[in-house]
């Protein structure tokens, strides 16, 4: 048992490409949060870059959720954040948050849950796998859950060498409302071409062929009823191409872009971000390495 426990959890990026609400990825950008047990008379430690987060924060309903499953009794916690994930951007940021009051709940408390267990949490209050396995795994991670809730997980380890390049429009982009874009059914001809990218992606992952990320990161079910919300968005993906990219894709439900790369990552983000300028919006980039390790406790007393 703990009185204080800090816990770092990477962004993601989910999707990639044709794995709709299966497949994601962590990336070497995360939110640290802090999470002490209130004790009378007795001022919280304020850590400097933090953010407070109130009770009707995700976090806070992660760690309720975990204590209600245990059947323990929640003491007074003050939780803080240091948020470098930009929010709403496609990223993950909201499964950090998830994710975060989940560890930290348990590392208070223990540890009595695995991993695995945290994820079924997890999913029952983020509901799609595709973000919330690589913030708690890292690396690459296909996940589905089937109706009666069991959850088929396959890791793939985050490829040495291979680096992402994230673009992130200044548009925030409520998930809500990129669900809202999508159709309630897709075609035949839509399905097939996603079965079959799917598999090319796996192949370029497992065998390292770099060259089919540009097949294997394409898309028929999401992108192409989303783009529409981003203004550039398929000349971003165009130009991360022709400037060296290996394959490139809306980052989760967006409005962020990610490219994957072992070099000319300047060329690749300076291309991106200045096709979504040219669409009117102001755009930034990042190099960021991927994530091999997702969350992790990285102080508890």
């Amino acid at each position: 048992m703990s009185n204080s426990v800090s816990v770092r959890v990477p962004a993601t990026s989910a999707n990639i490409g044709p794995g709709f609400d299966t497949i994601g990825l962590a990336l070497d950008l995360h939110n640290v949060f802090h999470f002490d047990v209130l004790v009378e008379g007795k001022a919280p430690p304020l850590r400097p870059r933090t953010l407070v987060l109130g009770e009707d924060s995700l976090a806070h309903l992660a760690l309720n959720r975990l204590y209600e499953r245990l059947g323990k009794t929640r003491p007074r916690l003050f939780v803080q954040t240091e948020a470098n994930i930009p929010f709403s951007r496609g990223l993950g940021s909201s499964s950090t948050a998830v994710v975060g009051g989940l560890l930290g709940g348990n590392a208070l408390l223990g540890d009595p849950l695995d991993r695995e267990e945290i994820l079924a949490l997890a999913l029952e209050i983020e509901g799609h796998p595709d973000n919330v396995a690589p913030a708690l795994f890292g690396g690459f991670q296909i996940a589905v859950r089937e109706p009666d809730g069991t959850i088929t997980r396959v890791s793939v380890p985050a490829p040495e060498g291979l680096k992402a390049v994230v673009c992130i429009p200044e548009l925030i982009l409520p998930t809500e409302q990129a669900r809202a874009a999508l159709p309630e059914s897709w075609t035949r001809a839509e399905t097939v071409a996603n079965l079959g990218r799917v598999a090319v992606l796996m192949t370029a992952l497992l065998s390292r062929r770099w060259e089919l990320l540009r097949v294997g990161m394409d898309d028929r079910l999401h992108q192409p009823y989303r783009e529409k919300l981003i203004p550039g968005f398929r000349a971003a993906l165009d130009a991360a191409l022709a400037a060296g990219a290996y394959g490139a894709a809306l980052s989760g439900s967006g409005s962020a872009l990610l490219a994957l790369t072992e070099a000319h990552e300047e060329q690749i983000g300076e291309a991106m971000a200045g096709a979504i300028r040219e669409a009117g919006v102001l755009a930034q980039w990042m190099p960021l390495a991927l994530d091999p390790d997702g969350a992790v406790v990285i102080a508890r007393a």
